[in-house]
């Protein structure tokens, strides 16, 4: 369920709304209506077209790679070409090149998953964060594809969170888990080490009653 409400949150979600379609008023033509969550999608493509400086390149990363396909379908409407790891881990290497090289890649798009695992995105300047993500690591290493050695330039991080939904939730999760790792640690940890610590950190982990709260915001009886 948490799933499916971040997914459609992110606009990556088809679902169907029961009601049947005639085409033309022929009984014979019909089909099943299918509601497209795109706002965020549309957000992100404004929002690069409004801000992205002429030359820039961006890399955008979400959970969902239908969020990401719906991104990159809309791109070449704002004259950007891209490149991504959507597909066969055969072209890794090309789509990596095309955006590492010059013009005309400006945009990467990528799952953190794909994104974390040895990956130098050091031609993009800007990152957009599409949602927030459950584990804090996984934005930490987002970022860290651009941002590392080999970067002579300012980065910019935008983080896209859609108000009214569990997105809100699960950010003040990662606020949260933040705060306790500042807490526990006062020396910055490598990547590695997050990810280690992040797997076996139970405080990482929702809770039943942080479920019940985000479902259902049920008061606390008294």
């Amino acid at each position: 369920m948490v799933g499916k409400l971040r997914q459609a949150a992110s606009s990556g979600l088809k679902l169907k709304t029961g009601n049947i379609v005639t085409v033309d008023d022929d009984p014979d033509d019909t089909y099943e209506e299918v509601h497209w969550f795109g706002s965020k999608a549309d957000a992100v493509v404004k929002f690069l077209e409004e801000h992205k400086p002429p030359g820039e390149k961006v890399l955008i990363f979400s959970e969902f790679p239908n969020t990401l396909k719906a991104i990159k379908q809309r791109l070449p409407c704002i004259g950007l070409q891209s490149s991504d790891l959507l597909t066969s881990s055969a072209n890794r290497g090309k789509a990596i090149r095309d955006f590492q090289g010059g013009p005309p890649t400006h945009v990467f798009v990528c799952t953190y998953r794909a994104g974390g695992a040895g990956v130098s995105l050091t031609a993009g300047t800007y990152i957009v964060l599409c949602e927030p993500t459950l584990n804090p690591s996984q934005e930490r290493q987002a970022i860290g594809r651009s941002h590392r050695i080999g970067q002579d330039t300012a980065v910019t991080v935008t983080r896209f969170v859609m108000k009214g939904t569990i997105e809100e939730k699960v950010r003040q999760f990662v606020r949260e888990q933040l705060e306790e790792e500042h807490e526990q640690h006062e020396e910055p940890l490598s990547t590695a080490m997050e990810t280690n610590l992040d797997l076996n950190n139970e405080s990482n982990k929702l809770r039943l009653e942080t479920l019940k709260d985000w479902l259902m915001d049920v008061p606390d009886e008294a």
